[in-house]
C-alpha cells in the first residue's frame, strides 16, 4: 500500500457533547439546577490554556473521579495530558509516561483506537520495541474497522508511518522481533480483548450511552442546536500552508467551538501524535472548517480527529509465495 498527499477528516461518533461521565455508574439525583455529580467536567475549560490552571481545579477532579469509574474517553485524555506532559498547551501535569500507560492501556482496552496509538508512542520513545509494535498493529486494526464503517481513509498514512518508525528498529534484530513474534502477540491481543472492544464500539453502546449525558449537562434531552454536521472542509491553500510546518504524518484530536453561522471559533489540542508540534501545524486547518447553521447566539463544541499526510509512505508488498 502507498500513501501520498491526503486529508483525513475523521468524523461522525466524537461529534458528542464534551461534558462525559462513566459508563460504569449509579443514576444520581440532582437537587438543584446548578448541582452535578462530581464525575462531571467541561472539557473546553479543561484543555484551554487560557484559563489559569487554578480555575480548573473541579475540572480536574472531575475527570479524575470519571477516569477512575472506569469511562474511557476520561481515561483517554488524561493518558493525553500525562504523555505530552508540559508539551501539552494545557500543561496540566508533568510529563509521566507510567502514570500514561495506566490510562491509555485501560481506555484502548474499551476500545479507545487513539489511546492504542498513545501507548504505540509511549513504548517506541521507551524503546520497547515489541510492545510498540503490538499497539501500532492493534491501533491500525481497529481504526481500519470504523474507516471502513465511514466510508473513508481513516488514518492510514499515520498508521504506515508509525509503523515504519517502530520497523527501523525491530527490522535490526530478527532474531528478537520475528514475524512470528509480532503474529503471536496480535492473536493473544484479540483472544483477550477484541470482544470488549466490539462490544464498546458498537453503535447500540454509543447510543446508551449518550442518553447519560443528562445528568452532566441537567438536561433529559437535547435540542436542535446542539446538531453539528460538517460542511465544507480544508481547501488546497491550507494543506499547502501545513506542509510548510509538518514533514512527517501527524494527528490531533482538538476540541471545537462553533458559532451558530457554523465558524470554528477556536479548536482546542487535546491530543497530538507524534508529539505535540503536530496539533500546532494542523490547528490552523481546524480552524478552516465550516459546520451547519443553527437558530440563536449558542456555541456548540465537538470533538474532532484530524490527520495529515505530506510525506511520502509506502508498506512494502510481500510477494506472494509459489
Amino acid at each position: 500500500m502507498s500513501f501520498g498527499t491526503k486529508w483525513t477528516l475523521v468524523l461522525g461518533s466524537l461529534l458528542l457533547p464534551t461534558t462525559v461521565f462513566s459508563q460504569d455508574i449509579n443514576p444520581v439525583q440532582i437537587r438543584t439546577v446548578t448541582e452535578k455529580p462530581d464525575y462531571c467536567y467541561q472539557a473546553g475549560k479543561l484543555f484551554d490554556p487560557e484559563v489559569l490552571q487554578a480555575n480548573k481545579q473541579r475540572e480536574i477532579e472531575g475527570l479524575r473521579v470519571s477516569a477512575s469509574m472506569g469511562d474511557e474517553q476520561s481515561q483517554y485524555l488524561m493518558g493525553s495530558l500525562y504523555r505530552l506532559g508540559e508539551k501539552h498547551p494545557a500543561n496540566l501535569f508533568a510529563e509521566d509516561s507510567a502514570k500514561a500507560k495506566v490510562f491509555l492501556s485501560n481506555a484502548a482496552i474499551a476500545g479507545n483506537y487513539q489511546a492504542m496509538a498513545g501507548m504505540a508512542e509511549i513504548e517506541l520513545k521507551n524503546k520497547n520495541y515489541r510492545d510498540a509494535m503490538l499497539w501500532a498493529q492493534v491501533f491500525a486494526h481497529y481504526s481500519e474497522i470504523d474507516a471502513l464503517k465511514r466510508k473513508d481513509t481513516g488514518n492510514q498514512a499515520y498508521q504506515a508511518y508509525l509503523l515504519q518508525r517502530i520497523m527501523q528498529f525491530t527490522n535490526k534484530d530478527k532474531k528478537l522481533y520475528s514475524d512470528q513474534v509480532f503474529r503471536e502477540d496480535l492473536l493473544n491481543f484479540h483472544a483477550s480483548y477484541n470482544h470488549r472492544i466490539m462490544s464498546n464500539r458498537s453503535d447500540e453502546k454509543k447510543k446508551a450511552e449518550a442518553l447519560k449525558y443528562a445528568s452532566c449537562l441537567n438536561e433529559t434531552k437535547s435540542g436542535p442546536g446542539t446538531i453539528i454536521e460538517m460542511v465544507s472542509g480544508p481547501n488546497i491553500n491550507a494543506g499547502e500552508m501545513t506542509a510548510r510546518k509538518m514533514k512527517s504524518p501527524g494527528y490531533a484530536m482538538f476540541l471545537l467551538l462553533i458559532d451558530s453561522k457554523g465558524n470554528v471559533l477556536r479548536a482546542i489540542t487535546v491530543d497530538s501524535l507524534p508529539d505535540a508540534s503536530y496539533a500546532r501545524a494542523l490547528g490552523s486547518v481546524a480552524k478552516r472548517l465550516r459546520f451547519n447553521e443553527v437558530a440563536g447566539p449558542e456555541i456548540r463544541s465537538a470533538y474532532l480527529p484530524l490527520s495529515f499526510d505530506d510525506f511520502s509512505v509506502a508498506m512494502k508488498k510481500v510477494p506472494a509465495k509459489k
